[in-house]
């Protein structure tokens, strides 16, 4: 079992903080972990400072330092977090950033050396999907997995759906897949849940191999494609030595994000764990395809794995004085 002996969590204002940090401490009890719970703070925007002074001028109000009453605000928070841990025989403590978020965090997460990053989902009431920019950019600028709450979810996990790749084309490919079965395992049995693995399939330009190729030829390519992906989602699971049972495992045809994204609604999933590896472009800005859509879709809490040796570019960046604070 993978264990997370350094866990970042990053603090939020809302109504949801309470049910991460005790997502946290539930994770940071199970795997004897420490946490460092952060807050990032961002600079005024100039022109809100400039108003702020005008309407205090105006109505002759003394001048407030909104940035400090900020700072002052979250470190009282984190303060009350931490203690609370405590309380609960964790070790925690708590840190105040300032500046970009993602940048910020991402930094925080190499040089911390954390193993996992955990937030609740930005976005707001009137959002139909529960991950915001903020939360992409997140996902894609952070090396360690990134454990995703839903806004407004349930405090329980009771199912959980791993998805991955039946037949990855390289080791890196297949290494994730073992760490997201690792995880995927690990976290049902600690929480008592029910636990699906699901991979797709489809056969490889099949609308172009249908007009230049008869129908039994293609039909026959399909059949090899579906035997060749049972026969390696069969071994790997077996490899893997996960009790898992064969009514759990999904091998269904179709695009991978909505094949994901259909078994994550089937079973009414309150956890989708997958991977974001991407083949093609700059690794900082793309998860992969599969991973960039069912992200956009999906609506239960997420944790995104990416390969053990991932290093956002935009960190390199930074180090090199081609990213300002």
């Amino acid at each position: 079992m993978e264990r997370f002996k350094k866990i970042l969590v990053y603090v939020e204002t809302g109504p949801d903080c309470e049910r991460l940090v005790e997502r946290a401490c539930r994770l940071a009890k199970l795997h004897d972990a420490e946490l460092t719970l952060v807050h990032v703070i961002e600079n005024l925007p100039q022109p809100l400072v400039v108003e702020l002074e005008a309407a205090m001028k105006l109505t002759r109000k003394p001048a407030v330092d909104l940035q400090r009453v900020f700072i002052e605000d979250a470190q009282r928070d984190l303060d009350k977090w931490v203690e609370a841990l405590h309380g609960e025989g964790v070790a925690a403590s708590g840190k105040l950033l300032r500046g970009r978020p993602y940048v910020e965090i991402g930094h925080e997460v190499i040089t911390g050396g954390h193993q996992l990053l955990m937030k609740v989902g930005s976005s707001n009431e009137e959002d139909q999907l529960f991950f915001g920019p903020a939360d992409m950019r997140l996902l894609r600028q952070n090396p360690c997995p990134v454990w995703i709450i839903r806004p407004r979810g349930k405090r329980t996990i009771s199912t959980i759906v791993a998805a991955i790749d039946a037949l990855p084309s390289t080791t890196t490919g297949s290494a994730l897949n073992k760490r997201i079965l690792g995880l995927a395992t690990s976290l049902a049995s600690s929480e008592a849940a029910e636990l699906h693995v699901v991979s797709a399939w489809s056969l490889y330009k099949e609308s172009r191999l249908r007009a230049r190729l008869p129908a039994s030829v293609v039909a026959q390519l399909g059949e090899v494609t579906i035997a060749n992906t049972k026969l390696g989602l069969s071994r790997f699971i077996g490899s893997a030595d996960a009790p898992i049972a064969d009514d759990h495992v999904h091998l269904r045809r179709g695009h991978a994000a909505r094949v994901i994204v259909d078994v994550v609604e089937e079973f009414a999933a309150d956890l989708l764990i997958l991977g974001t590896l991407t083949h093609t472009g700059i690794p900082a800005f793309q998860m992969g395809n599969t991973a960039d859509a069912v992200l956009r879709q999906v609506t239960c809490s997420v944790l995104a794995v990416k390969p053990s040796d991932y290093v956002p570019p935009l960190l390199r960046f930074r180090e090199m004085g081609l990213l300002d604070a």
